[in-house]
């Protein structure tokens, strides 16, 4: 389990969808200005990277859909389960994709078949590491490439 959300191969209820994502992220600039997004996040550096982007999307110069829905996730405290194996390969990376043009270090992934039956785990813990060594490398990465390239602009 872990408190962050990736965006590629995932899946959620639909109660959750229907009643947590708002496109607007309507809720956000109350959030911001209380600085209530600071429990969210474990640096500094996350959550500067984060509330930019936030702000970013909430303005609609990121045009994306994935941001508000960890924005919901956040708001909401849901966590999400992380399967030991990873099962998708987002094939989509090309001149014709909305947002991925080129591919990258997430495009054409290997998958591996979920063993079966599946075993759970006796009780729920929030484990970051994994997720948290992967987001160093990765998504803070283009996290911080964004927001250098937004600052520039």
């Amino acid at each position: 389990m872990s408190n962050y959300f990736l965006c590629w191969g995932w899946a959620t209820w639909r109660d959750r969808w229907q009643t947590d994502y708002d496109l607007n992220m309507t809720k956000w600039p109350e959030i911001r200005d209380s600085k209530k997004y600071k429990n969210w996040y474990e640096t500094n550096k996350e959550c500067e990277s984060q509330r930019l982007i936030f702000e970013k999307t909430y303005q609609g110069i990121i045009d994306t859909w994935d941001y508000q829905w960890e924005f919901a996730c956040k708001l909401n405290k849901r966590i999400s389960i992380l399967p030991t194996v990873n099962l998708i390969s987002n094939i989509g990376f090309d001149e014709n994709a909305t947002h991925t043009k080129e591919d990258n270090q997430f495009s054409n992934m290997v998958t591996k078949e979920i063993i079966f039956p599946l075993r759970h785990p006796e009780e729920v813990k929030i484990n970051n590491k994994i997720i948290k060594k992967n987001m160093d490398n990765s998504k803070l990465n283009i996290i911080y490439k964004i927001y250098q390239k937004l600052k520039n602009y």
